[in-house]
């Protein structure tokens, strides 16, 4: 079985380009982020009476678990839902790209309960994102006294715990000035607003995101199984491989065989026997090796026949062909020409008629 998430991924990336209804509905959802921070209207005046002007700004500032928390306190469901979609989506974001942006308090690091007491009057004072903790002159953070005469006075305790509080990676990043972005804003709300069509940005976004792993758990396997090394001669063109059936042929059933076998969604005898079909998970035409894709496909003593019989065909009628390896069975013969794809039109029919 192929999951509908992997059905909805581009082409290029192993899917069917199949739209995701789910997805779909929480790409036009945070679609009314980017109005709420970029036109003026009369819709404004009801948002003003759900939020308040602090939760107005805080949209704006607070990380994932506290933009969370705060839906959960708002009546209108409409926004709430909204505020927990876009929750989700900056929690996609890597906060590395953008350090210095990145909201002080009511974070996930910030646990001293301490400094509730005391937050409002720092955020007065203008003590808001990472940045303000940090002296970019100095290249150093803000000692405690630097800190009390820019933000006001603080116990030396609360300042420590500050401090430490913040990712030991960020420091990193921070310090030796990695992927360090003063945006006026954060790199989520930039993408968001600088979008002339925002529903598909994210849309296209979030599946990308979703399915980056399995993109790879999958490679990796085939890899595994085929023993390829990750040199030149060997190494995947994975764009090209899941385009190629589109390529060769306009035939549906051709077209969903082979990307069922690039997904390892085809039941072979060992599918069968750990579904209780089968006895056993030898090959049917040799029955002397387990019916891997690789075996039923090119090694199996009989298939190999085929092929032969196939190249023994192609040099005198076709083109001057070399020895196909598995790698070109299962993945494609090489795309650089029209009589290419029609190899792989050929290669596709046999395979789905062994």
């Amino acid at each position: 079985m192929i999951s509908n998430k992997n059905l909805s991924k581009d082409i290029a990336h192993g899917g069917l380009k199949l739209t995701d209804l789910v997805v779909q509905a929480k790409a036009l959802k945070l679609t009314w982020i980017q109005r709420l921070y970029t036109t003026e209207g009369r819709w404004q005046d009801l948002y003003k009476i759900i939020f308040n002007e602090s939760e107005l700004q805080q949209i704006w500032e607070l990380d994932t678990k506290s933009l969370i928390h705060l839906s959960k306190k708002i009546k209108n469901k409409f926004w709430g839902d909204i505020l927990q979609q876009w929750a989700q989506y900056i929690n996609k974001i890597n906060p590395t790209e953008n350090v210095l942006q990145y909201p002080i308090w009511n974070s996930f690091f910030i646990n001293n309960p301490n400094l509730a007491k005391i937050k409002n009057v720092l955020i007065i004072n203008g003590c808001k994102k990472i940045k303000d903790l940090y002296n970019k002159e100095n290249r150093s953070w803000y000692s405690y006294v630097e800190f009390m005469n820019k933000f006001g006075r603080i116990n030396a305790l609360d300042y420590m715990s500050v401090i430490h509080s913040i990712p030991r990676l960020w420091k990193i990043h921070i310090e030796q000035e990695i992927f360090i972005n003063e945006n006026i804003m954060p790199i989520w709300l930039t993408d968001i607003i600088t979008q002339n069509k925002v529903c598909k940005f994210i849309y296209w976004y979030v599946i990308e995101n979703q399915t980056k792993q399995d993109n790879y758990n999958n490679e990796i396997t085939w890899s595994m199984e085929l023993d390829l090394d990750f040199d030149v001669r060997d190494r995947v063109n994975w764009s090209n491989t899941y385009y190629m059936a589109n390529r060769a042929t306009l035939d549906t059933n051709l077209r969903t065989f082979q990307y069922k076998l690039l997904n390892r969604s085809l039941v072979t005898n060992i599918q069968l026997r750990r579904f209780g079909i089968k006895e056993s998970e030898q090959c049917d035409f040799c029955n002397l090796y387990a019916e891997t894709y690789e075996h039923l496909f090119f090694y199996c003593r009989h298939v190999r026949y085929l092929w032969s019989d196939l190249e023994n065909w192609l040099r005198p009628n076709l083109v001057m062909i070399e020895n196909l390896t598995v790698k070109e069975i299962i993945f494609g013969y090489r795309y650089e020409s029209v009589e290419n794809n029609l190899m792989n039109f050929i290669i596709i029919i046999l395979k789905k008629y062994i």
